[in-house]
């Protein structure tokens, strides 16, 4: 079993890129994507893209550690092709089993419901957008069935974050895109179907989140949430921060 994920490659975006500061078109020239406007370069690096400025890096960074350092402890991610290859099915000593069931069953019912439809409809290859993709294995699922997916996150963790992708080797052709919701790096009107993949409940600003998520949308698009608790009673959800 290798102990570290093989180089990473880069996947060409599958979107018209924009400054995630002020939305100008990006001049794409090889592993490198310029802003003229900001005068800002954003480069792709060990396979990742990198559309998160300084600024919104250390607004982040505090949130970043603390929830990889979490997410480490609980057991997420293995070093082995094979594990990342057959998400979200895992072995069945595997500590995150019984929500790595849910996902699966709910994956099924996203194919079922939402892109065999679309599939239909768009008679070609959809442009997805991956939100919260983690350690992108419902990018790497999308993209086996022929799609154009950009599988976008804050974290860019080996085992858990986008950093991930390399683990799936040439069965990886999706973009991994550091970005955040509130500020994606995609000019308007690009995309197909955006899901945020047990995600939403994660954003700083959840109406604004969805809001750039509809920017990327085509008009006919469609936008899917999965995996995110609601709580309709607001103790339950300070119960669950105490827990935390």
């Amino acid at each position: 079993m290798p102990a570290t994920a093989p180089p990473a490659t880069a996947f060409a975006l599958p979107f018209a890129p924009a400054c995630p500061r002020c939305r100008s078109a990006l001049d794409i020239n090889g592993d490198a994507a310029h802003c003229a406007r900001c005068a800002e370069t954003y480069r792709c690096e060990g396979g990742i893209w990198r559309f998160l400025p300084a600024e919104r890096a250390a607004r982040f960074a505090s949130f970043l550690a603390q929830y990889e350092t979490v997410r480490a402890a609980e057991g997420w991610g293995r070093p082995d092709p094979a594990y990342y290859a057959a998400l979200p099915r895992v072995p069945a000593d595997d500590p995150q089993r019984a929500i790595w069931r849910l996902r699966s069953r709910h994956y099924r019912a996203l194919i079922a419901r939402v892109v065999c439809p679309l599939e239909r409809a768009r008679g070609r290859p959809l442009a997805v957008l991956d939100l919260g993709a983690g350690n992108c294995w419902l990018a790497h699922r999308l993209a086996r069935r022929g799609h154009r997916v950009a599988a976008v996150d804050l974290s860019t963790d080996r085992l858990d974050g986008l950093g991930a992708r390399a683990w799936y080797g040439d069965f990886a052709p999706f973009a991994a895109v550091q970005a955040d919701y509130e500020h994606l790096p995609c000019e308007a009107g690009q995309f197909d179907l955006a899901i945020f993949n047990a995600s939403l409940h994660y954003a700083a600003d959840c109406t604004a989140a969805l809001g750039e998520a509809l920017r990327a949308l085509r008009a006919d698009g469609r936008l899917a949430v999965l995996d995110t608790p609601v709580y309709r009673d607001p103790t339950s959800g300070a119960r669950m921060v105490r827990e935390r």
